[in-house]
């Protein structure tokens, strides 16, 4: 009996109050994506592959006729460094901590191939054999991505590259 009255107490324990029970389900809430930018993928002709390029536009951009610099950013694919990038950009916009740009993040696929020149030591060269594409990638940004971008935007004369890793050593050299 004492079994019996220990899962009736229980029981009671766990039930949910009749209240609770009678309640109607909560309301539908739809949800809408947040948009920090733009991507665009397209063929190029240097590297002969399809390439991400994205790029997030300052506060204000839509409503002003206003020419910005453009940081353009290596390893800048959305799998990449671009979302929190584009990030500072914005917290750079609103604490004037420097001035409004355009961040582009130019993708990357083989981070050693695309950022690195080709190695004379036959040390690193074996341990690295898929290295030494860093001036056909300077030539994608130059020829492909810098022209794209300032065709399709309001860009101002300055420029400036940046990348961390590997991609601080292509900037580097």
């Amino acid at each position: 009996m004492k079994i019996a009255q220990t899962l009736l107490a229980l029981g009671l324990f766990l039930a949910p109050p009749a209240a609770m029970a009678l309640q109607a389900s909560p309301p539908e809430v739809e949800g809408a994506p947040i948009e920090i930018g733009t991507s665009y993928r397209f063929h190029s002709f240097v590297l002969d592959d399809t390439r991400e390029v994205n790029v997030w536009l300052p506060i204000g951009y839509d409503k002003s006729q206003d020419r910005y610099p453009v940081l353009y950013l290596l390893d800048g694919g959305l799998d990449q460094d671009f979302i929190h990038i584009a990030g500072l950009g914005h917290l750079a916009s609103l604490s004037w901590t420097y001035g409004p740009m355009i961040v582009v993040g130019v993708q990357t696929n083989d981070r050693r191939a695309e950022l690195t020149s080709r190695p004379t030591d036959s040390r690193y060269l074996s341990a690295f054999p898929e290295s030494g594409g860093a001036d056909k990638f300077r030539q994608f940004l130059r020829e492909e991505v810098i022209p794209f971008v300032e065709k399709r935007l309001r860009t101002g004369k300055r420029r400036a590259i940046m990348g961390e890793s590997l991609a601080g050593l292509f900037v580097v050299d």
